[in-house]
């Protein structure tokens, strides 16, 4: 019996020590200003759906806000971050470099010579000209995926969202959401909470906006 609970706390401190490793390797990969400003967002998002549902832990709210999300049967949030605190960590996000090394943005403007418009790939927020529509676009080929695909991952569930990541950048978050509960992801795991702050967490921002933004995904 002695031997076999020894074995036990064993495997339970190699998974551990194997776990804070992969974690270190996806921060490293992504950088530690971006990585310190990903924790953050996940923080407030995780703050968010604590005020928001009556789960017993951060993996059950996380749960039912994806519930909520595939099936469109959304409650009236209550947002938890002033307009000042929003700003704040926009600009946190932004300066930190993160959101460099999540999107990109298509700028769209018209060429007065050629007399047709021109779409070009900015690489960040803080060349854009104000005269111009931007369209945010996911940067397959930013340090953000990177990360994700550092810590080789080979469950289905992390195989199949680099793969749609990287083909198409967009995914219908409707059937993101169902395809996490569907596969029982572990909802206390670091890189789930971080993919799906990343895809899900602009709702902290703006819940109405983000409500009807979910609607017309299920309008298609």
């Amino acid at each position: 019996m002695e031997r076999l609970l020894n074995s036990i706390v064993l495997f339970i401190l190699f998974a551990f020590t194997l776990s804070c490793t992969n974690n270190k390797i996806f921060e490293k990969s992504l950088g530690k200003q971006e990585s310190k400003a990903l924790d953050v967002w996940v923080e407030e998002f995780e703050e968010f759906l604590s005020m928001n549902y009556s789960g017993q832990t951060p993996g059950d709210n996380y749960r039912n806000f994806l519930s909520g999300v595939s099936s469109g049967e959304f409650q009236n949030y209550s947002p938890h971050l002033s307009s000042h605190e929003k700003e704040k960590l926009k600009r946190l996000i932004n300066e930190s470099g993160l959101w460099d090394q999540i999107w990109c943005i298509d700028t769209i403007g018209d060429d007065p010579e050629e007399g047709f418009r021109i779409i070009r790939q900015l690489e960040s927020m803080k060349i854009i000209d104000d005269t111009l529509l931007v369209r945010k676009k996911f940067k397959q080929f930013g340090s953000y995926l990177n990360a994700i695909k550092s810590e080789e991952r080979i469950d289905s569930l992390f195989v199949s969202y680099i793969f749609s990541k990287e083909v198409s950048g967009l995914i219908n978050p409707i059937i993101m959401a169902k395809t996490l509960l569907n596969n029982d992801a572990d909802f206390e795991d670091y890189l789930i909470k971080r993919i799906i702050t990343v895809e899900f967490g602009n709702v902290i921002f703006d819940e109405g906006e983000y409500i009807n933004s979910i609607y017309k995904f299920r309008e298609k």
